[in-house]
């Protein structure tokens, strides 16, 4: 979707996925997307990165504006302002997260921008929130960016995890490391994933929590098992990390669209998962892998933000009706959800 970049970066395939050695011609199966990417970029420590310099406008007529503007940074971070290491702009806090934390939503509207804005109004200070988010991530990924940005020394990192497709992508990478074939669809399922994504125009929807459901509803609960435990691990490895650099980290979970807007648009949400033959149950999988997560970070003494209800409570959407991802009012819902606990860790209470 995006396009439109300069400063060519290097791009150097990883050849270990969390420590472990991983073969380059499995990993390019993975990751084939990225090889042919003219915005992604491999690197050895964040897995995925993206290039600097992208400049693109998308028509959004969901968007009061009509259009959103993305740009990335120096660093390929997403923001039109650039980012130097030993020169920050205010006191830094390092966001890490996946598509929606990296936003649709044009740069001042963006969940790092209006914590930007609210932790300013709410202590006084001047911060710099840095985004180090990067689409079709998952919590492996992620904790990759973590500890290559940790380098910019933030005094606190924000970690928003997707329950609609961080546990498949956590199957796939776990897949990888353990130089298994990769858990997938065969038969039926495959096939109605094929026919839906062939007539539904907007089929990019389908990685937004339909693909999970339908992965989970095939292989089953061992096969889940494995997801949550590889995403725990993540988790943990990112809370680690902040712990040896001493510095707090909050983790928060951002459920799917038809989990709290699912009267907006519900014909041709519920009509999708219905071809795909998946009941609300089926379709739930997603919210009981979310919640199995929040208790067990909770349970091990997390900071962890269940975004859920906060965002189920809006009265107006607060995911774009046309590729699911978080809207402009989504974005500004979660960072007013994130910045009492953020700035009671930032010694603001």
């Amino acid at each position: 979707m995006l396009s439109g970049c300069s400063e060519p970066l290097p791009s150097a395939v990883p050849t270990h996925i969390d420590g472990v050695p991983v073969d380059e011609a499995a990993l390019l199966a993975v990751y084939g997307h990225v090889a042919e990417s003219d915005v992604l970029r491999f690197d050895p420590v964040a897995i995925i990165r993206l290039q600097a310099g992208v400049d693109v406008t998308h028509p959004w007529a969901e968007h009061p504006r009509g259009e959103i503007r993305i740009r990335t940074n120096n660093l390929g971070l997403r923001s039109d302002e650039p980012v130097v290491a030993d020169a920050p702009h205010g006191r830094r806090v390092l966001v890490v997260g996946d598509s929606h934390t990296f936003g649709f939503v044009n740069d001042d509207e963006c969940l790092h921008e209006r914590l930007e804005s609210l932790l300013e109004v709410h202590t006084g200070d001047e911060f710099e929130v840095i985004n180090a988010a990067v689409g079709s991530t998952g919590p492996v990924e992620q904790a990759g960016s973590l500890e290559a940005y940790l380098s910019l020394a933030p005094e606190a990192v924000v970690v928003v995890s997707f329950s609609g497709n961080d546990f498949r992508d956590a199957l796939i990478v776990a897949d990888l490391k353990a130089g298994r074939p990769k858990h997938g669809l065969v038969g039926d399922a495959a096939e109605r994933l094929t026919t839906v994504r062939e007539h539904w125009p907007r089929r990019t929807c389908l990685s937004q929590g339909y693909v999970q459901a339908l992965v989970f509803k095939q292989l089953g609960d061992a096969a889940v098992d494995i997801a949550v435990d590889e995403a725990m691990n993540s988790l943990e490895r990112m809370a680690a990390l902040c712990a040896t650099a001493n510095v707090p980290v909050i983790f928060a979970m951002l459920p799917t669209k038809l989990d709290v807007d699912g009267d907006d648009d519900a014909f041709l949400l519920t009509t999708v998962r219905d071809q795909l033959d998946l009941s609300a149950a089926d379709f739930g999988v997603n919210r009981r892998l979310a919640l199995r997560v929040v208790d067990a970070m909770r349970a091990r003494g997390h900071l962890m933000i269940d975004l859920h209800d906060a965002l189920h409570a809006e009265p107006e959407p607060v995911f774009w009706r046309r590729d699911l991802h978080l809207s402009l009012r989504g974005h500004d819902v979660v960072a007013r959800e994130i910045l009492p606990t953020l700035a009671a860790a930032l010694g603001s209470p």
